[in-house]
């Protein structure tokens, strides 16, 4: 399994434009950060016989939320195609480039299947209803191709032979799935892991978790 960390920003990235406070001016590329996802690629041969990753007749790539940044981080990052998304939550900053998933269909020739929670999967249904319900009056290119299907907590699931696990967290009042693919788990706009989920954590090799700052956060 191979993880690429695609952004870490917050909901506005960094720098936030009209900002002028030290980190936003800073010339450091560590102080630029497109908002939040990540890419975990897999390799499981036909048999379920692990491969190496990059083996790509073999691999799956699995991308973490669709953001506003979705085509930029595809571009440097060199994505060719994508074979799953599943989302942590309908923010807009972790949403709203689900329309740039239209160039991995032209690519791929097929539906790519969304996996969310049952908020989050009625959220993308009502704001990309185009895409879900296509109006045949619709002129404007070909909406993207997606298929969902409706995750429940800790129920896993496997793509591309890769047991996923959603995890509830708490991001404020709203509840939202951080993942366990295998052996590492993601956590992001985390502001409380409940006990049975911090119990599903164990025996992990690599977490990545939410830190936004030093000081206390409401979400």
């Amino acid at each position: 399994m191979r993880v690429t960390v695609l952004g870490t920003g917050t909901s506005t990235g960094v720098p936030v434009p009209g900002c002028s406070c030290e980190v936003c001016r800073s010339n450091d590329p560590r102080d630029n950060r497109l908002r939040t996802s990540i890419l975990v690629e897999t390799a499981s041969a036909p048999d379920g016989a692990t491969v190496e990753t990059e083996d790509r007749a073999y691999s799956k790539v699995i991308l973490v939320d669709t953001g506003p940044d979705l085509r930029q981080q595809s571009l440097r990052a060199g994505i060719r195609r994508i074979d799953a998304v599943v989302y942590t939550h309908a923010h807009a900053d972790h949403i709203f480039g689900l329309d740039d998933l239209r160039g991995f269909n032209f690519a791929a020739g097929a539906a790519i299947p969304l996996f969310a929670g049952e908020h989050t999967s009625r959220e993308l249904k009502r704001i990309y209803s185009y895409a879900f319900h296509p109006d045949p009056r619709y002129q404007g290119g070909a909406p993207p191709r997606l298929t969902m299907k409706t995750l429940q907590p800790f129920k896993s699931f496997e793509i591309g032979g890769l047991e996923v696990t959603p995890l509830p967290l708490k991001h404020g009042s709203m509840d939202v799935f951080g993942f366990r693919f295998g052996n590492f788990a993601f956590l992001t706009d985390c502001s409380h892991i409940p006990e049975e989920s911090k119990a599903a954590l164990e025996d992990l090799e690599v977490l990545i978790i939410d830190g936004l700052r030093l000081r206390e956060h409401p979400t």
